[in-house]
């Protein structure tokens, strides 16, 4: 009994450095599996609202904690955090080299994972001899509430007759934020689905990103996400994944009873591998899904380079080009339902049947291009990618005017010259002197196109000199607010009072009657 009570006693002292009424904290001391001072041994003797933390001075050069003898399991609900006031993106890393996965968490329970690094891990079905061998959730197996920010979850390997999540299996309620996927992989004697993610739950993505991770089955399905239940991702992106044979979305593969929102966000370079068979190569959508100033770039597929739609498709301000497809449907092709919300840019429009007047397209004749490039920001070692307008991109002030987006993917204000632009990112640059959409410059006279205003810096009027033509001028500060607006008729030249205004930049769009874009150009008052 005297054992018993002075073991008890040193496990407390180990472990619990701060106390209170509500919630401990809990500081792991030891880098191995078992014991006083193992994360195994702290998440057994936590309580509900306890919080786990890695003694900072236990330094072992790369701060790995080892997994040997089998997954977690989370029967309480608890938070798990990482180094604090780190500088050079050390993360306390948890493997089990491809032993087991890591945590399975039980319905009803909460856990919260901070600042680490989930790294090889494995999960693999009917081997008996395995830990967890259901196969499925190669890190995470989530029958609970999960939130994870500020994590990077790499290099998790399943395998099974029918795979699903590399790097989560989630069935339960999920919230990520901040957190890298990559190189997590799905293989399956018949089937693949989710290359990192699988879900069958409800999925919160802000922020986060899925890169180079894949799937291997005769059939795949998602090999960067693969969803049954409902996801809502913002200023995130799905990128460079891969399926080695056959799959429908390599990015994405939203199911028939998935519900899927993609906003402010990208999909790009997810590649049909040669030989393979792929329907939608950024985007499968069997249930519904609503895209709402996303970009679509530069994936490929056998049929819907971009995207391929059989359910319910929603677009809006959605830039979706410089796909490519070997059959039909270079950036989209549909064939279920489609709510076209318009002010979409499409680089070319053949089988992806949207009809809003207010769409921006190109056909296979005569493609558009949307003059958007790469942007690789965030986390150095596990980056996101987006696509932003270059100066001239028919992209830019064309996005929905009626838009409640107050920033775009990267963080910048929307909108930032008076109107959303389309697309995932706003153009933050100085605009030409004159600028022009490409399908709308034909329409334009040689007359309007000679419009001028002067002096610039203004003090107090502004002149502008047009043609005999009726034209909306509309002047907005730097945060979008309307400062002044008014319709002019027949007039050869037009004078407004800016007096009123308080001296700093602002930016004149003048517009003819039926909407025509003539001029944006930035003035600065004095």
């Amino acid at each position: 009994m005297k054992k018993i009570t002075l073991y008890f006693i040193g496990v407390l002292f180990k472990f619990i450095l701060i106390n209170n009424s509500s919630a401990a904290v809990i500081f792991v001391q030891d880098t191995t599996d078992s014991g006083p001072g193992s994360l195994r041994t702290a998440v057994k003797i936590a309580r509900n609202g306890d919080i786990i933390k890695f003694n900072p001075s236990l330094n072992n050069d790369s701060y790995l904690f080892l997994l040997t003898t089998g997954q977690i399991v989370i029967d309480k609900n608890i938070t798990i955090v990482g180094l604090d006031n780190v500088t050079n993106n050390l993360k306390v890393k948890i493997t089990s080299f491809n032993f087991s996965r890591i945590f399975y968490i039980l319905p009803g329970r909460k856990l919260t994972l901070v600042n680490l690094w989930l790294v090889q891990n494995f999960s693999v079905g009917n081997i008996s001899s395995k830990p967890n061998f259901n196969g499925d959730g190669g890190a995470i197996f989530n029958k609970g509430m999960v939130t994870i920010k500020d994590c990077w979850i790499t290099d998790q390997t399943i395998a099974n007759t029918a795979a699903k999540g590399a790097a989560i299996y989630n069935e339960g309620s999920l919230s990520v934020i901040d957190t890298y996927f990559a190189f997590n992989t799905a293989t399956g004697f018949s089937v693949a689905k989710g290359g990192s993610l699988y879900n069958t739950g409800r999925v919160s993505l802000e922020r986060s990103y899925f890169s180079s991770s894949g799937t291997d089955a005769p059939v795949s399905k998602g090999a960067g996400i693969y969803n049954e239940g409902i996801i809502t991702m913002s200023q995130s992106s799905v990128y460079n994944c891969y399926s080695v044979k056959d799959c429908e979305g390599i990015g994405i593969s939203n199911a028939q009873n998935g519900s899927f929102s993609l906003v402010n966000s990208t999909v790009s370079a997810n590649l049909l591998n040669p030989g393979s068979y792929v329907l939608g190569g950024g985007v499968f959508n069997a249930g519904k899904i609503d895209l709402v100033n996303a970009t679509i770039s530069e994936n490929s597929a056998t049929i819907g380079g971009g995207i391929a739609s059989v359910g319910k498709l929603t677009i809006n301000s959605t830039i979706v080009a410089q796909n490519t497809a070997i059959i039909k449907g270079q950036d989209g092709y549909t064939s279920g339902l489609i709510k076209d919300k318009g002010y979409n840019l499409i680089g070319v429009i053949n089988d992806f049947n949207l009809t809003s007047c207010t769409n921006i397209y190109g056909t296979s004749v005569i493609p558009l291009d949307p003059l958007i490039q790469i942007v690789i920001y965030g986390n150095g070692s596990f980056p996101g990618v987006a696509y932003e307008p270059l100066q001239n991109s028919p992209a830019i002030n064309n996005g929905d005017p009626l838009s409640h987006l107050k920033v775009d993917q990267l963080g910048n204000p929307r909108p930032f010259y008076g109107r959303i632009d389309i697309g995932s990112v706003e153009y933050t640059g100085s605009l030409p002197t004159a600028f022009y959409s490409k399908e709308r410059e034909a329409l334009l006279s040689s007359e309007l196109k000679s419009v001028s205003m002067s002096p610039n810096p203004v003090q107090d009027i502004l002149i502008i000199s047009e043609p005999s033509e009726d034209l909306q001028i509309t002047i907005v500060d730097i945060t979008g607010n309307i400062v002044y607006q008014d319709r002019w008729s027949g007039l050869d030249e037009g004078k407004v009072q800016l007096s009123f205004l308080i001296p700093g930049l602002y930016i004149v769009r003048l517009e003819t009657f039926k909407n025509q874009l003539v001029r944006v150009e930035k003035i600065l008052k004095l």
